[in-house]
């Protein structure tokens, strides 16, 4: 395990692949107790809680890595992107620009960044950034992710469409690019492929509100009335916020 642990590529697997973000936190937490002084265990919990948005925690377990091991690229943008959950921009550019000092060319410094454009709502210079680290990372599917979501954002759901499809052709299971890119299909007008796609989220995560709560918008879309109000109904019995949730097309 600490061999695994060490190689980084254990985090990489539950990010990117099956998601089991709490499991990860729960292993890494038992790797931690037997060895206690080692920064990647802290760096890859900082991961697992960074994308449980645990933005605190995640600052927390970063630090502690950082203490360990000092000026470190990736650890330095570990601790930036969970500045950017706390909505703490100015620290996390202070972050990322730490990193970029500290290594040179260094990709997680360079998505970092990226992230912190898109927090600025600078979405077109975000892709644009995206895309120049594609050059040098080209199978970093990662980032036609992140370009979809600032594309979404832009308004080009078409394009927006095709980076986060590219995205889930190898990472099927992440069920929150499937939400995105179902959101894509609706302001595109796509309603068949907007029902198929929240079906499959409402199959994969039925106690899911929101996936139910926007399938029944695309029904309601298509004129399938009847259905709609059943899944409404349901999404509403998870969770009363529903009733003041804005549509796809407000967001």
């Amino acid at each position: 395990i600490r061999d695994l642990v060490r190689s980084r590529g254990l985090g990489d697997v539950y990010k990117r692949q099956l998601n089991y973000y709490s499991e990860a936190m729960t292993m890494l937490a038992d790797v931690m107790q037997r060895y206690p002084d080692e920064p990647d265990v802290y760096y890859l919990l900082g991961c697992s809680a960074l994308n449980l948005r645990m933005g605190t925690e995640a600052f927390g377990f970063f630090s502690m890595a950082n203490e360990l091991c000092p000026d470190e690229a990736d650890i330095l943008s570990g601790m930036a992107d969970a500045c950017l959950t706390m909505d703490r921009l100015e620290l996390a550019d202070c972050f990322i620009s730490q990193a970029e000092e500290a290594e040179i060319g260094s990709i997680n410094a360079a998505i970092s960044r990226g992230h912190y454009l898109e927090r600025m709502d600078l979405y077109e210079e975000a892709v644009e950034h995206y895309r120049r680290i594609l050059r040098s990372d080209s199978g970093n599917d990662y980032l036609n992710a992140r370009m979809g979501y600032c594309l979404m954002n832009m308004g080009m759901f078409e394009e927006a469409s095709r980076e986060i499809a590219g995205y889930l052709a190898e990472n099927p299971t992440d069920t929150e690019w499937h939400f995105q890119l179902g959101l894509c299909y609706g302001n595109m007008g796509m309603l068949d492929e907007a029902i198929s796609t929240f079906k499959y989220l409402v199959r994969t995560s039925p106690d899911d509100p929101m996936a139910r709560a926007y399938l029944a918008l695309a029904m309601a879309d298509k004129g399938w009335i009847t259905e709609a109000q059943q899944e409404i109904t349901r999404a509403l019995r998870m969770d009363c916020l529903l009733y003041t949730s804005p549509s796809p097309r407000d967001r």
